[in-house]
């Protein structure tokens, strides 16, 4: 109050009009900048929305297309009753693909797997019964993930020159007149085919908008990026984007982008893509309005600014003393988290209305801040709950990956990480280990015998013997079926054999309730120097089991 008291009532009004214009004016460009900003977010949620909605429908449609293309052709007469092998067939393949280019290959296998025609030839006599598409194609219509090629990328590799061959796999049954099946017709499209359909779009509106479209699958890889967006080199996104339908969200790279999903409808009841198409906008191409429109309140805040300087300039006579009170009051207003008062007796009827007003907004300020201060700590809560929940569910879906299911053993992926390890140990170290394939004996028979449910408690007694005969540092895994692999560290060949042996006396030593007595067959090989993969190593075990059953079974090879 004293420092005030020394400065003349012109520069002391000035100095308090400022302040009440800066109350004042402030808000208002807050409250108005977020409703401005509200405003053209949901307007460019909307254009998003139209942009994601269409691009979704052509992709659902096209995979409409090509399924229902497969169908047609499965249900033609020409493969219901041609010869395997026909040329005429092979020729309605041809001019297929030659029609939609976006086949890489359709051809048509027989009730064995093996390919009897196909476009161009491809394939033809190559066995695809392991093949995904071949196994559900048999049940009825499939619709296969996206996947990089297998048989055919070596077809493909002049074609396509260097590119990463994708495909999507479209399939069906043939059957003959009697309803018997006669085998699977199946096409591999090439993924350029979804940057084909959403180049439908107004590709001008697009750019000029720097919008960018990514395709995810269920497991929130991007498996398709315009090539806008390419250039931030994104692999995956964070399921707080997939999963959030709208609005600003920060993405990888830090930036802040204006995002829309919807999901990408499944071309059939039983398939299980799982694909949604994100869209998104840069904040300050999705916000640019609003930075504009900043500007112009900027302006008329300054020219107001001006106005009220004006005042202070040409009124201080009047209104230094009264303004000095309501001075003081607007400076506490934004650190204060109480209300104040202020003592009126030196104001005028319409300073003191001012001054009402004032101390209301004063009220006001406090209980919102009260409030979002709240709402802070309890939102902080929730997300700290759900994080750690999400971090629990990670942990136990990562274990249940890497285990059987029905021994409680490690399953085939984490045998392949061991013997990478393992592998990469022995060339860095020179420490050799070594690796035994097991085998149960007559296994089917006793399937066939007694039932699957008691093969599979052989299989967990067999497990549990094996897992309980090893040593501390061994390691032991089902790899399929009632195959078994057991890894030795740190032992020679020399030694594996006899360790083999014990694993192989311990299981026909141990009794077995409902089949009597069971055996096992073993092949033993150790890591060599000429070795140039892990699997080489269990190759030649592999070898060894076969020629260990063809030796009478129940015993060790090496």
């Amino acid at each position: 109050m004293k420092a005030l008291g020394t400065l003349s009532f012109r520069t002391w009004l000035i100095v308090a009009f400022m302040t009440i214009w800066s109350v004042v004016t402030i808000p208002i460009f807050i409250f108005s900048s977020d409703y401005l900003k509200n405003l053209i977010q949901e307007e460019r949620t909307k254009f998003l929305f139209s942009v994601a909605t269409s691009s979704a429908a052509n992709l659902t449609a096209n995979l409409h297309e090509r399924k229902r293309e497969i169908e047609l052709l499965a249900e033609s007469d020409l493969l219901r009753t041609a010869a395997s092998g026909s040329r005429d067939v092979k020729s309605a393949l041809d001019k297929l693909q030659t029609s939609y280019p976006i086949y890489s290959w359709i051809g048509f296998s027989d009730q064995n797997g093996i390919v009897t025609s196909a476009a161009r030839g491809a394939l033809t006599g190559v066995d695809v019964s392991k093949r995904p598409w071949y196994i559900e194609g048999k049940k009825g219509t499939f619709v296969g993930d996206l996947h990089e090629a297998v048989l055919l990328a070596k077809l493909l590799k002049e074609e396509f020159q260097g590119q990463k061959i994708q495909f999507i796999d479209f399939a069906a049954p043939v059957y003959n007149s009697k309803g018997d099946l006669r085998g699977v017709l199946a096409s591999h499209v090439h993924w350029k085919w979804a940057g084909e359909v959403l180049s439908t779009l107004d590709t001008l509106t697009v750019q000029k908008n720097n919008v960018e479209l990514f395709i995810v699958d269920k497991n929130q890889q991007i498996i398709f990026q315009n090539s806008e967006s390419k250039k931030d080199e994104i692999k995956q996104l964070s399921s707080s984007i997939v999963n959030t339908r709208s609005g600003l969200t920060t993405w990888t790279d830090g930036e802040r982008f204006l995002s829309v999903t919807v999901p990408v409808k499944e071309p059939a009841i039983d398939s299980h893509l799982g694909w949604k198409l994100v869209v998104r906008q840069h904040e300050t191409h999705a916000l640019s309005s609003v930075w504009s429109m900043q500007k112009y309140f900027i302006v008329i805040a300054l020219f107001t600014g001006v106005l009220f300087l004006l005042f202070a300039w040409f009124g201080s006579d009047k209104f230094a003393r009264p303004v000095e009170s309501l001075v003081q009051f607007a400076q506490q207003i934004k650190t204060s988290r109480v209300q104040i008062q202020i003592e009126e007796k030196f104001l005028s009827t319409e300073l003191q209305r001012l001054a009402k007003t004032l101390v209301d907004l004063s009220s006001d300020v406090i209980e919102q801040r009260n409030s979002l201060e709240k709402s802070k700590s309890e939102l902080e809560a929730r997300v700290a709950e759900r994080t750690a929940q999400l971090e629990e569910m990670n942990v136990n879906l990562d274990r249940l990956a890497r285990t059987d299911a029905l021994t409680g053993l490690p399953n085939r992926l984490e045998a392949n990480i061991r013997l990478k390890q393992e592998f990469a140990r022995y060339k860095r170290s020179g420490k050799p280990f070594s690796a035994c394939a097991i085998d149960i004996d007559f296994f089917k028979s006793i399937n066939d015998k007694f039932g699957h449910a008691t093969g599979d408690d052989v299989l967990k007694v067999i497990a549990k013997c094996l897992a309980t005969s090893i040593r501390e540092t061994d390691f032991v895994a089902r790899i399929g079926g009632e195959e078994i692999l057991v890894l030795l560290p740190d032992t020679p060949i020399e030694l594996a054999p006899v360790l083999a042996e014990k694993l192989r006396k311990s299981i026909a030593n141990t009794p077995f309730d409902s089949v009597g007595s069971v055996t096992v067959s073993i092949g033993v090989s150790s890591v060599i120097e000429s070795d140039l993969f892990e699997t080489d190593v269990i190759d030649r075990a592999d070898q060894l089991l076969y020629q260990a059953k063809d030796m009478g079974r129940n015993q060790v090879q090496s």
